[in-house]
């Protein structure tokens, strides 16, 4: 057919679902009029090319259902007089019912058109990774008052990699025009310029980025939060993710996630493994450590640290680094058995798991963006009044250690002593414990120095403001003086699990063989720190009642569950052991469905009974 003539074009705009037509709602009716009989002109024109010229269709009504998302995005992805057809799910919704609709006319050629491809599920929508993760992710820790928290765990070197990449995002996703409207272009402009001079304080570009992303997730007056972002909010209604509508045209500023945005360097993601029969592994622990880490929203940053260090087609590094956290420790410090391996592998989706070279190079280039990492891990009020505190250990040829002796949590592995005052930031209002290595460091006289109550194990300290406790022990604290042997009793225990600690999931399970002494990367440490903090939980939900809750007891008793793993074409079937642990995690909705694991793209991760 070579023209195709509309003699009458009736369209009707209804709206369900409780959205808002915006704050122009004259403006968003005339993009519709102006811009949609144009762009189903070319749909139909698409449709029609093999009828005769002749053809003639006498009425011919679409009901097009629009959900929220692609009617905000769709201004910004089409030129102004109906440009090309539209992309993703609309376009194969609205040319599957073009196709029904024109079924009966004839055709010029006998051959069948291609059917179109099949829609995405709701579900399989909600689970697609976004293509901006950074910005996704920095306005979620707003909107979940985390920012702070997450901003004092980096130094200015890993914050300017966040930085560049979410500038990178923001420009490429189109919220430049919401900026310039908004007025936040000139911040842009001077974290930019604070990011181009490396002498820059981190201070002013602290307050620059946290001023942005404020303005990122504050929606704007009279319209609901961006849909993009409102996927992963908890407190939007329901209806900005399920509700269709009836019309297109939206604001043009709107973040796509329904394909990649132009503009951001196309990054390779994982490639999705092949079916693979059920291999039987020694421990299915790291999958229900995953499933913690998962629900606590840790591998959306985890994917956003590794789009940062243009690692996401590693991933599968760190599914064998939990594996190797959790699996027994290597023979003799060097040699991993082949039931190891086999765990790692299944862990990773590959006949076999990452060497040590690749390994090193995935520890050495996630150290310079994992920081941010760990402020998730435990929230602000975890133990909030529950007292004694945190214990700040210096240990032999070895990096800072600190423990949360209340739930005997790890709080971390740091360089250097200023990095340990951070968790002043992030934990308030706690009393720390320094044991003999801190106690000789500037740690007494900075906590002082804010105000902060501690308790000293070590030679006399100096300075104004510490009291005799016992036999080498000091503190900030007149209520403390008189308890000297409850203070050495926390101070041993504590000092005791800590070492325990550091040695089961430093010492003896090392990422990278032969094992480097005290030299390890600060991913390395993060990992070990997710781990920790995963084991915690699990310990806790089972055992808070009746017995210490520490990382090394769920260890202990679940290292050994083990079970059958099979890769199918949509998830990744576990089936544990029967018994009662298999019972215990399932009571407490530790087997529950695993989404969103950055190696394991496509599938999601379910357990079973065998």
């Amino acid at each position: 057919m070579e023209a195709i003539r509309i003699r009458r074009c009736r369209l009707r705009v209804i709206r369900h679902g409780g959205w808002s037509w915006g704050p122009d709602p004259r403006q968003f009716v005339d993009q519709v009029t102006q811009r949609l009989p144009a762009w189903l002109m070319q749909a139909l024109a698409e449709q029609l090319a093999d009828c005769p010229p002749e053809s003639a269709i006498a009425h011919l009504r679409l009901r097009i259902p629009v959900k929220l998302s692609e009617l905000r995005d769709w201004p910004s992805q089409y030129p102004e007089h109906g440009g090309q057809a539209t992309l993703g799910l609309l376009s194969q919704r609205v040319q599957a019912l073009l196709a029904a609709a024109l079924a009966d006319l004839p055709r010029s050629r006998p051959e069948p058109a291609a059917e179109p491809a099949p829609a995405k599920t709701q579900q399989e929508a909600d689970e697609a990774p976004s293509p901006t993760p950074v910005l996704d992710l920095w306005i979620a820790w707003q909107r979940a008052g985390d920012l702070p928290r997450v901003f004092a765990t980096a130094d200015a070197a890993t914050l300017g990699v966040w930085a560049r990449v979410l500038l990178q995002e923001l420009a490429a996703a189109g919220g430049t025009g919401a900026l310039a409207v908004a007025g936040s272009m000139p911040r842009v402009r001077r974290i930019e310029s604070m990011l181009r001079n490396p002498d820059a304080a981190i201070d002013p570009l602290l307050g620059e980025l946290a001023g942005l992303v404020a303005a990122l997730a504050a929606p704007a007056p009279g319209t609901v939060a961006d849909p993009a972002f409102a996927a992963n909010d908890p407190a939007a209604p329901a209806s900005l993710h399920e509700e269709p509508v009836q019309a297109d045209g939206a604001p043009a500023h709107a973040v796509s996630r329904a394909k990649h945005p132009p503009g951001i360097r196309s990054r390779a993601p994982p490639e999705r493994q092949r079916r693979r029969t059920p291999v039987a592994v020694e421990s299915v622990l790291p999958f229900i450590v995953a499933g913690i880490l998962s629900r606590r929203k840790y591998f959306e940053g985890l994917r956003a640290a590794l789009v940062c260090s243009d690692l996401l087609d590693q991933s599968a590094c760190f599914a064998a680094a939990l594996a190797y956290k959790l699996a027994p420790p290597p023979r003799r410090g060097w040699e991993r058995g082949s039931a190891t391996r086999q765990l790692a592998a299944a862990m990773c989706g590959l006949d076999e798991p990452p060497d040590n070279t690749r390994m090193d190079s995935f520890l050495r280039g996630l150290s310079t963006t994992c920081a941010p990492l760990d402020a998730s891990l435990w929230a602000g009020n975890r133990a909030s009044g529950r007292q004694p505190g945190i214990l700040v250990e210096k240990l032999q040829e070895a990096p800072w250690a600190a423990l949360d002796i209340a739930t005997a949590q790890p709080l971390g592995w740091f360089a250097q002593a200023g990095d340990v005052l951070r968790l002043a930031d992030l934990l308030p209002g706690r009393l720390w414990w320094l044991a003999p290595g801190a106690a000789d460091s500037e740690l007494p006289e900075a906590l002082r120095h804010r105000g902060l109550r501690a308790v000293a194990l070590g030679a006399p300290l100096r300075g104004a403001g510490w009291l005799r406790a016992g036999d080498a022990l000091w503190t900030s604290e007149p209520l403390l003086r008189r308890h000297g042997a409850q203070l050495q009793r926390v101070f041993d225990d504590a000092r005791e699990v800590l070492a325990a600690t550091h040695e089961a999931f430093m010492d003896l399970r090392p990422l990278v063989l032969p094992a480097r002494g005290p030299h390890r990367h600060a991913a390395e440490f993060s990992i070990a720190l997710a781990v920790c903090s995963a084991l915690g939980e699990l310990a806790d939900a089972l055992w808070r009642e009746r017995e210490p809750t520490q990382p090394l007891l769920a260890l202990r008793r679940f290292a050994d569950l083990g079970g059958t793993v099979a890769v199918e074409d949509g998830r990744v079937l576990v089936r544990p052991a029967l018994g009662l642990r298999f019972m215990d995690l399932g009571n407490h909705g530790f087997l529950r469905d695993i989404v969103g694991i950055p190696w394991w793209p496509g599938r999601r991760v379910e357990f079973a009974g065998p």
